[in-house]
């Protein structure tokens, strides 16, 4: 039987490092995070990121600049995981830096609403939907050369896939002479 973590066992938890009792009586951590902060490998660890790609987004100034133990080590708050995991989300929903920086701007503004996110995703959609249908323009294309290519033994000169990239003329081929095999 699992016993369900409320809010306040949570916040007790993380003042207390990440742990608490569970039900069996073992000590368990309620988050990944060490207490006095996280190593530049365990935060790309749990962000599921690399080491170079944290360097970058600091440079980039994604993320901000952490504060350094004595011996000079970065170190990383649980913050910096939630920023990482949020400049994740969005990569993967295809906006480009310059498009996260503004939902970062916006998710920290105190002024912006529901209908500034909005804005930005409905632009997005529009973006992902021209790409869409370049990329159907681009394999109509493609498979028009890939029906019109006599295929293997024909030359090279006859070929209009390869007449595609050299801006080349092809002579014209009957359209049922199209072979696969060799």
């Amino acid at each position: 039987m699992t016993k369900e973590i409320t809010p306040e066992t949570a916040r007790l938890a993380r003042s207390c490092g990440g742990l608490v009792a569970a039900p069996d009586g073992n000590l368990v951590r309620t988050d990944s995070a060490p207490r006095k902060g996280m190593s530049i490998g365990q935060l790309a660890h749990e962000a599921d990121v690399g080491v170079e790609t944290i360097r970058f987004y600091e440079r980039e100034s994604l993320l901000p600049r952490p504060r350094r133990t004595q011996s000079n080590y970065r170190l990383y708050g649980p913050e910096a995981l939630e920023r990482l995991r949020f400049i994740r989300h969005a990569k993967d929903l295809g906006f480009t830096l310059e498009e996260i920086r503004r939902l970062l701007r916006l998710s920290e503004n105190a002024h912006a609403d529901a209908g500034d996110f909005h804005a930005l995703a409905t632009e997005k959609i529009n973006w992902i939907e021209g790409r869409i249908t370049q990329l159907r323009q681009m394999s109509e294309i493609l498979s028009a050369a890939i029906d019109a290519c006599p295929g293997h033994g024909a030359s090279k000169e006859a070929c209009p896939i390869l007449a595609l990239f050299t801006g080349m003329e092809v002579p014209a081929q009957p359209s049922n002479t199209h072979h696969d095999a060799p």
